[in-house]
């Protein structure tokens, strides 16, 4: 590749394309790579990048980069073909670790839903009250997804044992034991005070309660 090829190309998308100065630099860095690189032709300098550890996204916009750049040389007769419109491309999927809550800010959640109860009015508020602090409390304290707390059923809880039956994605099953004595607290304190073998759900829909 001729050197003279890039500036050219970078002028063009200054002047006729009018792209921002961040957007050349870096067009710049990700031609000038390969332009520095042992490798001849662009299928042998994609095999590299896929085979090396940079990021899904980096891999995909070093492509597209030289894909547009190989279209100008088509579109000036400098070339035939692209020749990436003769490849194909398998990207990586990049697993990514959900995002966690800070533990103040989960902390000041739980204090609000525990004033919440101190300062119901009626038996009405303070129950429902009661049941969203324990919500939050099994959530924080075992890690079970909302779908599989909305599934608790009263005979999946043993309390004698402080053990819940959880049954998860795939019906797979597990048991969870309850450790946290905050969280057991309210939980035997609900089902005693709430709930009734007329509704098996542990957390009932709105028009159960």
């Amino acid at each position: 590749m001729d050197y003279k090829l890039i500036s050219a190309y970078l002028d063009y998308c200054k002047t006729h394309k009018r792209l921002s100065s961040h957007t050349i630099r870096a067009y710049k860095n990700d031609l000038m790579q390969f332009y520095n690189s042992d490798h001849d032709n662009v299928e042998s300098y994609i095999e590299h990048l896929t085979q090396s550890n940079i990021k899904t996204n980096t891999l995909r916009r070093k492509i597209a980069c030289m894909k547009v750049f190989y279209n100008y040389l088509k579109y000036q007769n400098i070339i035939e073909e692209n020749p990436f419109n003769q490849l194909r491309f398998q990207f990586r999927t990049e697993k990514v670790l959900p995002k966690t809550i800070p533990h103040d800010i989960l902390k000041s959640i739980f204090i609000y839903l525990e004033q919440k109860v101190i300062v119901s009015k009626t038996d009405y508020q303070k129950q429902h009250a009661e049941r969203n602090l324990l919500i939050i409390s099994l959530l924080l304290s075992t890690g079970i997804r909302i779908s599989e707390l909305c599934h608790i059923r009263l005979k999946d809880i043993n309390l004698s044992n402080k053990t819940l039956h959880i049954i998860g994605k795939g019906k797979k099953e597990r048991i969870l034991f309850l450790g946290d004595q905050t969280t057991f607290n309210l939980l035997e304190t609900y089902i005693n005070k709430t709930r009734n073998e007329s509704n098996d759900f542990l957390f009932p829909g709105k028009h159960s309660l």
